[in-house]
């Protein structure tokens, strides 16, 4: 199950639906959609916090990955502090969390060799046109995974996806001190 918070900004949102819906189809995945606003993802939403909240009820993840907490993308941090709110004065599930890289670096604990996945992890990243419409985002991406190589020894060239692994209870305690004093820099979220 995958849940996706937005679908990007508004004149690219049918389409990264579209788009995302036929990763989803090709991964034998299910997808989640809430919907909101990409640069204005709410912390207080009743319906959106509460479908988080059935999600999590109805399916007990063992496992959520996640993006980095200090990801350099204002609305990959806000899905952080999404979860933090949604999640704050409640029993917590008893699951990890893998946080992942994205823009930022994370330091990992955790190193996954994809090498045998990194042609497959291209061709999905590409369904994603009207993201990458304006960058090799495939490129990009994959080119993180090529630099993160300095964590697996290895003879050959690898690409290796980095994780920051820890409990669910740790994960809602770092990002209960960072939120208590981060700003954004998208202007609707530092009002």
């Amino acid at each position: 199950h995958v849940l996706y918070v937005t679908n990007g900004l508004p004149d690219k949102a049918d389409a990264i639906r579209k788009e995302t819906l036929s990763v989803c189809e090709q991964l034998g995945m299910t997808p989640h959609f809430l919907n909101c606003q990409a640069r204005a993802i709410p912390l207080n939403d009743f319906d959106v916090n509460k479908k988080i909240l059935n999600l999590l009820d109805e399916f007990k993840p063992e496992v959520i990955f996640i993006s980095f907490l200090l990801d350099d993308h204002d609305d990959h941090r806000r899905v952080n502090h999404l979860f933090l709110e949604v999640l704050k004065d409640k029993p917590l599930p008893k699951c990890e969390i893998w946080a992942y890289q994205v823009y930022s670096s994370v330091i990992p604990n955790v190193a996954v060799n994809i090498t045998s996945q990194r042609k497959r992890k291209k061709e999905m990243i590409n369904i994603w046109e009207s993201v990458g419409k304006f960058n090799d985002l495939a490129h990009y991406i994959l080119g993180v995974n090529a630099s993160n190589c300095r964590y697996i020894k290895a003879d050959d060239p690898v690409w290796v996806e980095t994780f920051f692994v820890v409990p669910l209870e740790e994960y809602i305690e770092l990002c209960q001190i960072y939120f208590s004093k981060t700003s954004y820099y998208f202007q609707k979220y530092l009002t």
